[in-house]
């Protein structure tokens, strides 16, 4: 259970740093919202095949079913946020508002 909480933390931490340290070793390298959108449905997919997996699990822990009743709602919202934001991207109709609350989402993933 600690094995997969730290692994799962590391694995959000890692690709924080990945986005942010970037542009560190380059010059005059963006972060195009492709990349984000990508970032974002990486993100929204690894958290998603973890719920399943602890879901399908029935040796699931009171702890991770405290879990996965947190991680429900979030997915439900993301599941729904990020292919809005892909649309609105493409119509160019995107706000960094609509950008903010997905990474608020996905940052609540994180916490327990």
């Amino acid at each position: 259970m600690k094995q997969l909480r730290k692994f799962r933390y590391l694995a959000i931490v890692i690709a924080f740093l990945f986005l942010a340290g970037c542009p560190m070793f380059t010059k005059d390298v963006k972060v195009t919202t492709t990349d984000k959108l990508t970032y974002m449905y990486k993100i929204y997919n690894a958290q998603y095949e973890d719920y399943l997996s602890m879901a399908a699990n029935p040796n699931t822990s009171e702890a991770q079913k405290v879990i996965m009743r947190k991680k429900k709602p979030i997915l439900d919202s993301l599941a729904v946020l990020i292919p809005a934001f892909d649309k609105s991207v493409q119509g160019g109709t995107n706000t960094p508002q609509q950008e903010q609350a997905i990474y608020d989402l996905i940052n609540s993933l994180g916490e327990e």
